[in-house]
């Protein structure tokens, strides 16, 4: 078994190496997905600079990059995971912040009733809630940590499904495997798939806020000074613009 671990981690790092040698490679966190494909398109029209998105947890690309993959850009959905990375690489870049993610809840339009918040997600006929893994997904924290601030945790926690991360949560949702979850607003502003839920934000007071950031980390001049264009890009009018479209508040 660790043998085959380590055929496949060098694998993944050997691939991880080529797409370098030609393109930006961003490591992103899953929340950050769709909102980032809008966003390095944009960037390569204006840059011509090719890019290649990895996503996962958070928590796992931090372990990754500490582990030596290859990623010139860190996207994280807070500051933990890149504070962490920078502090173990004694990396001299600092953390950006450049935009703030919210928290919505989807309850299936056949089991939702008109409640408060507070005990909505303990009727009886809710009985499975998709959540992030709160040890390796920011979100997963955040989805935690407001249901601790309401009171609910204790009482709902017997019906907790954990994603390794949002997407995974999504995929609960969309295949409807849950009757609700806890997922992010950009992942779900310009889809579809919840037309079979009804959406219901969390409030903010309920949750510290979850920051988007980026840390370069890139081992090379050249995708260093790419790095740099893509982070300043970040925090363009532009990049505002399709992130605010997402949901972020910028």
């Amino acid at each position: 078994m660790r043998f085959t671990i380590y055929i496949l981690t060098v694998f993944f790092f050997f691939s991880c190496s080529n797409i370098s040698e030609e393109k930006l490679l961003i490591a992103s966190a899953s929340s950050l997905r769709s909102v980032l494909e809008e966003l390095v398109t944009a960037f390569s029209v204006q840059t011509a600079i090719k890019t290649e998105i990895v996503t996962a947890s958070s928590g796992k690309l931090a372990s990754q990059i500490e582990a030596g993959a290859p990623y010139n850009i860190f996207l994280s959905a807070n500051k933990k995971y890149p504070e962490y990375v920078k502090s173990k690489l004694d990396l001299k870049n600092r953390v950006i912040v450049f935009g703030k993610g919210k928290l919505v809840l989807l309850v299936a339009k056949n089991k939702y009733k008109q409640v408060v918040f507070s005990e909505l997600l303990e009727q009886n006929n809710i009985k499975s809630i998709a959540i992030a893994n709160p040890k390796l997904a920011p979100y997963g924290k955040a989805s935690e940590e407001a249901l601790k601030n309401d009171g609910s945790y204790n009482k709902l926690v017997d019906k907790f499904i954990y994603g390794e991360n949002i997407s995974q949560v999504n995929q609960f949702l969309k295949s409807k495997a849950v009757d609700a979850g806890i997922t992010s607003l950009s992942t779900i502003k310009k889809s579809r798939f919840e037309e079979g839920y009804i959406i219901v934000p969390l409030p903010n007071s309920l949750y510290r806020t979850i920051e988007s950031t980026a840390l370069i980390v890139a081992k090379n001049k050249l995708k260093e000074q790419q790095a740099e264009k893509f982070v300043a890009f970040l925090q363009s009018r532009q990049a505002k613009r399709i992130l605010a479209s997402y949901g972020y508040d910028v």
